[in-house]
């Protein structure tokens, strides 16, 4: 079994092998493991952030954040470099969208495989949304008649439930 899940390994397996950079850094039953001082196996069994092995954070911004980035970073060491880097990933971005409008005209000449694919997203789901309009009816009802009780409408429960059902779970 291959896992990054020390949790689930513990309990299953009765001898663990741990990987790092392509060579077993420490091998043995996953108490072993636990009492093994070495840094590497220190940083992955207690899921530490710090430790030989390099994280990268935080993560870049995106080209869309990228306005809202450098006014957060404004007087900050390290504002200039970041919104220097976003006309780049704005270009980035653009390239993958005429890319992207390059080749949709060809998925879009394979007619049948959007039919299938909008028949599998509808109408196959069509089950679970029945089945979720049950359920959530019968809350709706069950919540609503205590309601309607006290003002002596219980015979629109039906169509308050009914409403409720096409306002909230319509969209």
């Amino acid at each position: 079994m291959v896992s990054h899940d020390v949790r689930e390994i513990s309990t299953v397996a009765d001898n663990v092998f741990l990987l790092s950079g392509g060579l077993v850094v420490a091998r043995g039953t996953p108490s072993d493991l636990q009492a093994n001082s070495t840094e590497v196996v220190r940083q992955f069994i207690g899921g530490l952030a710090d430790g030989p092995v390099p994280f990268h954070y935080p993560a870049p911004t995106t080209s869309a954040s990228c306005w809202l980035a450098a006014r957060a970073l404004e007087g900050h060491p390290g504002a200039v470099e970041e919104s220097d880097r976003c006309p780049d990933r704005a270009g980035a971005v653009t390239r993958f969208l005429l890319r992207l409008t390059a080749v949709s005209p060809g998925a879009l000449l394979r007619f049948d495989l959007i039919v299938a694919q909008i028949f599998n997203s509808g109408a196959l789901s069509l089950v679970i949304i029945m089945l979720a309009g049950l359920f959530v009816g019968m809350v709706l009802g069950l919540q609503g008649f205590s309601l309607l009780q006290r003002f002596g409408s219980e015979e629109a429960l039906g169509e308050a439930s009914a409403i409720g059902l096409v306002r909230e779970l319509g969209p």
